[in-house]
């Protein structure tokens, strides 16, 4: 072969420049949104800046980059200040209608373009909150942690910030807007920044500022379709609760905050399949020291759940050893012996907590027959009947509907198949314990807040997995995401459970 060596004289021809500059700076695979997952994963979404033709020089200097952005922002700022009039009279005539099957979700009619004014944002923040909360029988707002963390906004720019976002982020990807989406992402760039300066200096007040910020930030992207920006979060929301010790989650918004998300915490803990903070006895006992009441009932299966991880992680271990053929027979019998006592344990305890629930009024009953609406419909395989309609649970409030899907899912997680035989259900016991799942999530989907859906994506993608692809089982789950996009503006759930996709939740701790 001869090899003709490269003439220097030769004129290189330009090619265009498709990623953003950041990732072609750091040479990594850019998805080519504004701001792209890489960039957002590293929290620096304000990097992320495209050219805009093919002439244009690769590399900027940073004081460039800053300058085209303030044009841009005062150029945005002159359009939206002129439609000022046209917002505040598309917010006096404003409707809200409610579901009638009590899913309490607004219909919101947003104006085309959104001005930059306080009152406007403060309209925003108002439809969600009201899309958040809950209602009591008589119709009436109950008071929420989100609203307990919009209160800081007249005394902290951070709060105020986040939460401007948010409402921007998540009513705009709920109306499918573009440009209300593009005037939350500059809120939620100025968010992450003003949370950057706050972590320089964590004293009490500031460290609560900053959690309230990581759980906004975690609302915008709940309503994402990308999963690994979202476990990024929580993972740094974490390292932040550890920080602050459980002293200072006693009492007002810092026990509230960790009530509300400590369901989130454990989920994400399990789905990374890494031990955590959380199991320690000074996590499990000092938030509630100053409480006359005891715990209510997911908060003790929390208790249990926060144990899981740590067994999931020793479980992954000697799997891991006995795919590399490092344990002898002696000690894969060993370690399999210990892993079967904490299993037997963790068992015991789920089966001792759901005795509890004998002695609570109300419980669980089924609807007579299927619904007609529009639902998915729940279909299963029948041994004598073949393909068969499923009836749904209804329960007597929304905290044990909740509770039992979680509670059903952390059965499917400590009996997940392994090449250690450890046996605590039977595959046909686990599609059992999926088809409940399946049979409770319409009241929940129907009953609970907008707030609280997000507590479904546990149990639903666990009992994804359980099902065959292709199943009837495995569409239902499919259609419900579906429904749940339609409805509450959030393609994560169909971005987890999605037959092309072919996500196994096992891989998920690989995002982190």
């Amino acid at each position: 072969m001869i090899v003709i060596p490269y003439s220097s004289s030769r004129s290189k021809r330009a090619l265009p420049l498709r990623s953003c500059f950041s990732c072609h700076a750091r040479k990594v695979k850019c998805d080519r949104q504004k701001p792209c997952t890489p960039c957002r994963s590293r929290g620096v979404p304000s990097n992320c800046e495209y050219a805009n033709t093919a002439q244009e020089h690769v590399t900027r200097e940073p004081g460039d980059t800053v300058e085209r952005l303030r044009e841009k922002c005062k150029k945005l700022e002159q359009e939206l200040a002129e439609l000022k009039s046209t917002c505040r009279s598309a917010r006096s005539t404003r409707t809200i209608s409610t579901s009638d099957h009590g899913s309490d979700q607004n219909e919101i009619s947003l104006p085309p373009s959104l001005p930059s004014t306080d009152a406007v944002l403060d309209n925003l923040v108002q439809r969600l909150l009201d899309r958040y909360s809950p209602r009591n029988d008589r119709g009436q707002m109950q008071f929420t942690v989100l609203q307990q963390v919009a209160s800081l906004t007249c005394t902290s720019p951070l709060i105020r910030e986040a939460l401007h976002a948010t409402s921007l982020l998540t009513l705009g990807r709920f109306e499918s807007n573009k440009r209300i989406e593009s005037a939350g992402y500059v809120r939620y760039n100025n968010a992450i920044r003003l949370l950057g300066r706050s972590l320089l200096q964590l004293d009490e007040q500031c460290s609560l500022e900053a959690l309230a910020a990581t759980y906004l930030f975690g609302v915008i992207e709940m309503s994402s379709s990308s999963p690994s920006v979202l476990f990024k979060h929580a993972t740094w929301a974490l390292h932040l609760l550890q920080h602050r010790s459980p002293l200072r989650h006693q009492t007002g918004l810092g026990k509230a905050l960790f009530l509300e998300v400590r369901i989130y915490w454990v989920t994400f803990a399990i789905l990374r399949r890494r031990h955590t903070f959380l199991a320690t006895e000074e996590w499990l006992t000092i938030p509630w020291g100053t409480d006359e009441k005891p715990k209510d009932l997911l908060q003790e299966l929390l208790d249990i759940a926060s144990r899981i991880p740590s067994f999931l992680a020793e479980s992954d271990y000697t799997v891991s050893m006995i795919n590399e053929h490092c344990l002898s027979p002696i000690e894969m019998q060993s370690v399999q012996e210990k892993l079967h006592i904490k299993e037997t344990r963790i068992f015991r305890q789920l089966m001792r907590w759901e005795g509890t629930l004998d002695a609570m009024p109300g419980g669980i009953s089924e609807s007579p027959t299927p619904y007609r609406d529009d639902f998915p419909i729940l279909q299963y395989h029948d041994p004598n009947m073949g393909i068969a309609f499923a009836t749904h649970y209804e329960y007597s409030n929304v905290l044990l509907a909740n509770a039992m899907c979680y509670y059903w899912a952390l059965l499917l997680t400590i009996s997940e198949p392994t090449p250690i035989s450890l046996g605590s259900l039977e595959s046909h016991e686990r599609y059992v314990v999926a088809c409940k799942i399946c049979r409770s999530i319409r009241y929940f989907v129907r009953t609970a807040p907008g707030s609280l859906i997000y507590r479904l994506l546990l149990p639903m993608l666990l009992a994804y997995n359980v099902f065959a692809p292709g199943s009837v089982e495995a569409t239902y789950l499919e259609d419900v995401s579906h429904f749940i996009q339609r409805h509450f503006g959030t393609s994560l759930f169909r971005t987890l459970m999605n037959a092309d996709s072919g996500v196994d939740y096992r891989q998920l701790s690989k995002l982190f």
